[in-house]
């Protein structure tokens, strides 16, 4: 997710409220209207807009401030929303089944630290954990590397821990309180709650640099504007793919671009920005592959998947091939300007 916490987004929108996705309304298929989520990676459409991508393009993009996925989700079902961005992990769960709308079509970023855990300096091994209190938000990315850690290292589940739900934007008071063990969280909130020392000697037990192509942030469209403007959806593409070009060939001015949109300085963006690396056009149709032949992207799926149901925050396996569309990635910038 997911995840950095804001007061106001830049490029403008307005909030989703919980009950307000209801009644449904016609699904929009000229424009996007997108789930806008303070993670950094999401930044990137900041550099679209800013740098007038999106206007070549001939794309119009409107953003809607909202963190919760249950909302989200609810607000797709709605036609409020036809676009949104989240980790796989987060997509993949409660409330979405089989039928629920929003289809995975193309790879924003790679998390690589910047989602983690924390543990008290007590606790010396993954293994250290059992009967111990995890500070947790449900369907948030850091719990799918404990789960891993405890499976393959101890041969637990998070079921031997003592979960403490709690909102991941509460967790430096949280951890102050010396019964909770250990504690989830995601840049910048991650470093924030090492470098207050609230906790002498808490150390990052895991983080998601350990597992780089685990949480991986995807777009997801609603399959009517899919099926109704495909070309739409690839101006879309190709100008976030333009603006993570620009990140890596210009970053100091990509910071100055984005920073704004989340209420912090460029060094702030740059250290929430280290956590996690922006997809290239070319790194994410080398992990989607095309339809009929999946790259990786579709062992993470299955990977995480079973880690959902596991954790108790899905309820069935869904399908790889009726969540995933890798078709619009391909030739992408053939005949067009990159």
């Amino acid at each position: 997710m997911k995840r950095l916490i804001a007061c106001c987004l830049a490029i403008g929108g307005f909030a989703l409220m919980a009950g307000t996705a209801s009644p449904a309304k016609a699904v929009d298929t000229d424009k996007f209207v997108c789930a806008f989520t303070f993670w950094p990676g999401q930044g990137v459409y900041i550099l679209a807009d800013k740098l007038g991508y999106f206007q070549e393009e001939g794309v119009q993009m409107e953003f809607v401030q909202e963190d919760d996925i249950q909302i989200q989700t609810e607000a797709m079902e709605a036609g409020h929303i036809n676009c949104n961005s989240r980790t796989i992990g987060e997509y993949l769960s409660r409330p979405r089944n089989a039928e629920t709308k929003g289809k995975v079509v193309a790879a924003m970023d790679f998390s690589r630290g910047g989602d983690g855990v924390i543990a008290s300096g007590d606790i010396k091994d993954v293994c250290d954990l059992k009967g111990k209190t995890f500070a947790m938000e449900p369907t948030l990315p850091a719990n799918l590397l404990l789960q891993i850690e405890l499976r393959e290292k101890c041969g637990m589940t998070l079921n031997d821990l003592n979960i403490l739900h709690i909102a991941t934007a509460d967790g430096l008071a949280v951890f102050a309180d010396p019964k909770v063990d250990v504690i989830e969280s995601y840049e910048p909130l991650l470093s924030q709650i090492l470098a207050a020392n609230v906790r002498p000697g808490a150390y990052k037990l895991v983080d998601s640099a350990d597992y780089p192509e685990l949480i991986v942030d995807i777009i997801f469209l609603h399959e009517e504007l899919l099926e109704k403007n495909p070309e739409l959806v690839r101006g879309m593409l190709r100008a976030v793919y333009r603006a993570a070009d620009y990140y890596f060939k210009e970053t100091d001015k990509a910071l100055e671009i984005m920073a704004p949109a989340f209420n912090l300085t460029p060094a702030e963006m740059k250290e929430a920005m280290a956590g996690l690396k922006l997809a290239t056009y070319e790194e994410s149709v080398d992990l989607f592959g095309t339809n009929e032949a999946p790259g990786r992207f579709q062992g993470i799926f299955d990977t995480v998947m079973q880690l959902n149901v596991e954790q108790g925050v899905a309820d069935e396996p869904l399908k790889y091939g009726n969540q995933v569309d890798a078709s619009f990635l391909g030739n992408l910038f053939e005949g067009h300007t990159r």
